[in-house]
């Protein structure tokens, strides 16, 4: 039999109910610590007997057939909750199998990876293998064919070690696929899972609950790959879930859940992961008929404002998650683009048509901020206007741009309303995306705890923007109460513990290190001392355990929740003082995310001398105390600080030298990372500190920066939120004339440019 033949007759034993195995387990109810003898003994029983690598690992802890790891002589046992004796489990084997352990676990050695050596034999052979204890459910898959050639079929294992489940076992067929984008880079990629049943011939969709979450038959597997402590995603909808997630206007849960597991893939152990399911309309309530209701997927910067069509037909920067009609007529295609079996073109965009009357809705009404609060589900958007900010969801919101979520939207009695849900929250808590796969596109804490990223994109922002008081207040008031119970220190501690436990004290996160590499772990753990303690004679070479080399005490959600608490500590100051925000200009409000703005060195560049006397532009500078009697038409530059004073010059930085100013030197030069587009694009350094970046050919808008901590920041100067349109670039005659319509009013007429 080849290797493959063998794995799947293999898998098939150790997925199979108890009473279909080709073995007969002996009575009995003995406990491990029976079968626990020396070393010298061991040596004994070798001596007498020859190895056998293919001998089954068939063994039973606690009524619960432990899962193998065929490639590397494991096998995997995961201990219930509230089990006191779970460290010294029942043991069953087949008829004519004997097995013997050398030691006993306990909580150290599993926290730390390092496995039981034990040895089954018969009369006349034996196999030696490593057992893993594990805190977390356990998930064995197994498939045929190739993941790149798209979804494949596959057999579903579940062990359910939740304490009370009068049913632990959950078997199911179905498919598998990759799931992702950026992620499909890594070796370790999610997956996406969708669960069937064979009814009468026919595969039917396999509704079920998994680890006590919703019914469904579409499942997640995060792989957590570029996440140092592999907890930045699964946290995060967390704290969404338990505080925002059903506070809206709709009666839904507008979250998702996820719980740890460690997955086997066809006889092979591949890591930890999280299960959960993904956001989708059932959930949300939608009809499922796109003139009524539609969820679309918001994944690239600026979506909400450019609004065009993509060649392939679809919205530029989504996807449209409402299936279109044309696909269940016969028709074959993508993206509204089909052809019949005659073939016979069609474009069919009718998907889109909600959410951009959504868009113009809210465009057209941009300063009646009563017909936006009747438009965006305001409890929602504050929600996320929160949430984004405190977990510092980098991949999420950049200044006037936000991507990386759901947007649900349907016709209610006071017009399209729509609901968001965020998505895809790897990038926070500090840590910076990066366009080098060398390092996992991640650079880990990056960011500093004080770093707010506020929200500033969108319609709720034009509600600020409009200087309605009402609206901070309604963020104090629900940040207040968000901390006093979903985020409260007690909460957020209680959810640690829950997931130190899942990731480090299972010693899941040594068995990732181990089969996984090449992934983003913890400097701490990595770079420490070596591990000792470890006898490796029973079974050299079982396991890698053995050689890791790390800091034990490091195993741990210390330096994360140490940065989670700073978080908030920062996120309380700044939403503490919120409430007063709405008697600020917007320019002099959003300063105020900055915790050291009036300490900071500022750079202010004037393109634009039209509206430096408006009263927002007045304010913001006075704050600054730049003096404006001394800003002409002719200025081009102040660089200074309210200790040092400012230096005026009418002369725009270039690149043909340095510019000395009242804190210290300004030059434009090529970014040293070559890191640009255009020919004229430079830099802006101050002191050798890069800055905000600048095209020589556009430079017409106003900016504000400033510098602190040898950082410089650049403040959003955007005031309103009316979208652009690519004409030319809409097939669908409906559409088209739907922009024409508003292009041609007389609001927003100048603003809404088609490209």
């Amino acid at each position: 039999m080849n290797k493959k033949g063998l794995t799947t007759l293999l898998i098939l034993v150790l997925l199979a109910l108890a009473g279909l195995l080709v073995f007969i387990f002996i009575p009995g109810n003995a406990r491990l610590s029976r079968f626990e003898v020396s070393q010298e003994a061991i040596e004994k029983i070798i001596q007498s007997r020859q190895e056998n690598s293919e001998l089954p690992l068939t063994v039973e802890f606690s009524g619960q057939l432990l899962s193998a790891d065929i490639y590397n002589n494991a096998l995997f046992y995961s201990v219930n909750d509230g089990d006191e004796r779970g460290l010294n489990p029942t043991v069953k084997l087949a008829d004519g199998y004997k097995l013997k352990v050398l030691g006993q676990p306990n909580d150290e050695q599993i926290r730390t990876g390092v496995p039981l050596k034990a040895i089954i034999y018969t009369d006349s052979e034996y196999r030696s293998f490593d057992i893993f204890f594990t805190y977390v459910p356990i998930i064995s898959i197994e498939y045929s064919g190739n993941l790149e050639d798209g979804a494949q079929d596959m057999s579903f294992y579940l062990y359910d070690n939740r304490e009370g489940m009068a049913s632990r076992v959950t078997t199911s067929e179905g498919t598998i696929k990759w799931r992702g984008a950026s992620t499909l880079f890594y070796p370790k990629k999610s997956l996406k899972l969708s669960l069937s049943i064979d009814k009468d011939g026919t595969k039917k969709k396999n509704h079920i609950s998994l680890l006590g979450m919703r019914e469904d038959e579409d499942w997640i597997l995060y792989a957590a790959y570029n996440d140092q402590e592999k907890i930045r995603d699964v946290f995060s909808e967390r704290l969404w879930w338990d505080g925002c997630a059903s506070d809206n206007s709709w009666g839904v849960n507008a979250g998702m859940e996820y719980k740890y597991v460690e997955v086997l893939i066809n006889g092979e152990y591949s890591g930890l992961y999280a299960l959960g399911f993904p956001v989708d309309e059932k959930q949300l309530g939608l009809s499922g008929n796109y003139e009524e209701s539609a969820l679309y997927k918001k994944k690239n910067w600026d979506s909400e404002e450019k609004l065009g069509m993509t060649v392939f037909g679809a919205l530029s920067g989504y996807d449209c998650k409402t299936d279109n009609p044309s696909d269940v007529a016969g028709y074959k295609g993508e993206f509204g683009l089909y052809t019949d079996d005659k073939g016979k073109e069609i474009v069919d965009m009718r998907e889109w048509q909600l959410l951009f009357k959504y868009y113009f809705n809210l465009a057209d009404n941009a300063h009646d901020s009563q017909t936006l609060m009747d438009s965006i589900d305001v409890d929602n958007a504050i929600d996320l206007f929160i949430f984004f900010n405190l977990i510092q969801g980098v991949d999420n919101t950049k200044n006037d741009l936000i991507k990386n979520e759901y947007i649900a939207v349907k016709n209610t009695e006071t017009g399209i309303k729509s609901l968001t849900v965020p998505w895809d929250m790897d990038i926070t808590w500090g840590n910076k995306w990066v366009e080098d796969g060398d390092i996992n596109f991640t650079i880990p804490y990056f960011y500093k705890a004080r770093e707010n990223f506020v929200p500033e994109s969108g319609y709720l922002e034009q509600i600020m923007v409009n200087r309605d008081t009402q609206i901070w207040n309604m963020v104090a008031q629900k940040y207040s109460s968000l901390r006093a119970g979903a985020w409260s220190d007690e909460s957020i501690n209680t959810i640690l513990d829950e997931y130190e436990k899942d990731i480090f004290e299972s010693g899941a996160y040594v068995r990732e290190m181990i089969r996984w590499p090449e992934g983003t772990y913890m400097d701490a753990i990595k770079d420490g001392a070596t591990q000792d303690g470890i006898d490796g004679e029973i079974g050299a070479g079982n396991s890698d355990a053995e050689s890791m080399s790390f800091n034990s005490a490091a195993l741990n959600l210390d330096t994360f929740r140490e940065y989670v608490f700073k978080r908030l500590t920062y996120t309380d100051s700044y939403y503490g003082r919120c409430s007063g925000f709405g008697e600020m200009g917007t320019l002099l409000r959003r300063s105020q995310a900055y915790e050291n703005f009036d300490a900071a060195w500022y750079l202010l560049e004037f393109n634009d001398h039209s509206n430096l006397y408006e009263d927002e532009y007045v304010e913001i500078l006075n704050r600054m105390d730049a003096d404006l009697g001394k800003v002409t038409e002719n200025t081009s530059f102040a660089v200074g600080s309210k200790e040092a004073g400012f230096t005026y010059t009418d002369n725009a930085p270039d690149d043909s030298g340095e510019y000395p100013t009242a804190i210290g030197n300004i030059t434009l030069r090529k970014p040293e990372d070559g890191d640009y587009f255009y020919e004229d694009s430079y830099a802006l350094y101050l002191e050798n500190i890069r800055g905000y970046d600048i095209r020589l050919s556009e430079r017409t808008e106003n900016i504000i920066a400033f510098m602190y901590d040898s950082k410089i920041y650049k403040l959003n100067m955007k005031r309103e939120y009316a979208p652009t349109v690519n004409l030319e670039s809409f097939k669908d005659e409906t559409l088209r004339k739907l922009a024409e319509e508003y292009l041609s009013a007389e609001v927003y007429a100048e603003e809404w440019i088609c490209n």
